[in-house]
């Protein structure tokens, strides 16, 4: 958490785009993608905002493929559904690419067993295709 934001005034934070907004800009940085984080829907464009104004900024995903694994298709999950996770990773990369000073880092499951089964296997796939498209 980034230097003097108190812990404890810290909002209910649902998605992986809100936790990455108050990472990165506690409260104020937060307030950029509340909505979207209260509504579980992609933040779209603030997230090149969210970058620049924070910016340098290194983003670091790890086990994105073991948390979408576990989500369904319905949009009744506080962090999204499937397919938004993989709607955000797309934003998430083509923001990270048109803000200034920011690099994005996801790793990628080497074996099988990191990947757990069809449903990993599918979100493996889909979040190549959509980090890989920049």
């Amino acid at each position: 958490m980034p230097y003097g934001f108190d812990a404890a005034k810290r909002p209910l934070i649902k998605t992986l785009w809100g936790e990455l907004a108050w990472q990165l800009g506690g409260a104020e940085g937060y307030e950029l993608v509340r909505q979207a984080d209260e509504t579980a829907t992609n933040p779209g464009d603030t997230l090149t905002h969210l970058f620049n104004r924070y910016s340098p900024c290194l983003i670091l995903v790890d086990e994105w493929v073991a948390y979408a694994r576990q989500l369904h298709d319905n949009p009744d999950l506080a962090g999204g559904s499937f397919d938004t996770q993989f709607t955000f990773a797309q934003t998430l990369s083509e923001s990270a690419k048109n803000a200034k000073d920011t690099l994005l880092v996801v790793s990628i499951p080497s074996s099988d067993i990191e990947i757990g089964g069809d449903r990993g296997k599918e979100a493996l796939d889909r979040l190549k295709n959509a980090i890989g498209r920049v």
